[in-house]
């Protein structure tokens, strides 16, 4: 299986084709581009699950739904099916404009973003990092900012460890380490349109949370998250 291959297996797998599987993994245990879209394309469907699985459907609701339609059945002979018709239409584009709503992924607040990078700054294993080297971090996603852009955020004279996909609640950031000396160092570079607010990009802002000392600042569409 070739690279071609793998994504084409990624985007349309047959999850019933165990050998078609195993080409695949076998594939990407060689070539670290396709096993960073394999990782990534893991911890989206992960953001996905959790993201679906926060709100339990309420054990009354199948009920009321089934009296819902039997009403709906005994009064349908007293309504023409054009008005029925575009009356359905009518209630599924408001239930798909509200699932929208409910589960189109943000950071509301700096506080949340602060809260979810300090959780996975000081409980994530830099095993699973995905890239070792700063020019490979575009195979992790799109980015608009450049290398030396990037780097130039960094704090001077730390070595770049390695980067991932991680999420953050319910958004996905790139994770990078960097050490420097005895120093752990985790930046997070988010996207600022998963966020509900807004940071000027002439500031540095500072969130404190218990002997952990989180910092923000903005650069083009990004922002970055700095620990350690």
């Amino acid at each position: 299986m070739d690279c071609q291959q793998f994504s084409n297996w990624l985007e349309n797998r047959d999850i019933h084709d165990v050998s078609e599987a195993d080409n695949a993994l076998r594939h990407a245990q060689t070539c670290k581009e396709c096993q960073a879209k394999l990782r990534y394309d893991e911890e989206l469907d992960k953001l996905i699950h959790n993201a679906l699985a926060k709100e339990q459907m309420p054990s009354s609701l199948s009920g009321r739904v089934d009296l819902s339609l039997d009403g709906m059945s005994a009064g349908r002979s007293r309504m023409s099916y054009r008005w029925f018709g575009a009356f359905s239409a009518v209630v599924a584009v408001m239930l798909v404009f509200a699932i929208s709503l409910v589960f189109s992924p943000s950071l509301p607040t700096i506080n949340d973003i602060g809260h979810h990078a300090i959780i996975d700054h000081t409980k994530h294993d830099d095993s699973i990092l995905v890239v070792r080297d700063l020019d490979n971090i575009y195979q992790l996603g799109d980015l608009t900012l450049t290398r030396e852009e990037i780097k130039a955020e960094l704090p001077q004279g730390s070595t770049f460890v390695g980067a991932r996909i991680c999420p953050l609640g319910e958004c996905l950031a790139i994770h990078m380490v960097l050490r420097q000396n005895d120093r752990r160092i985790s930046v997070y570079l988010i996207r600022e349109n998963d966020m509900d607010f807004s940071l000027s990009p002439h500031g540095r802002y500072t969130l404190k949370e218990g002997s952990q000392i989180v910092q923000f600042w903005k650069k083009g569409k990004y922002v970055f998250a700095m620990i350690g």
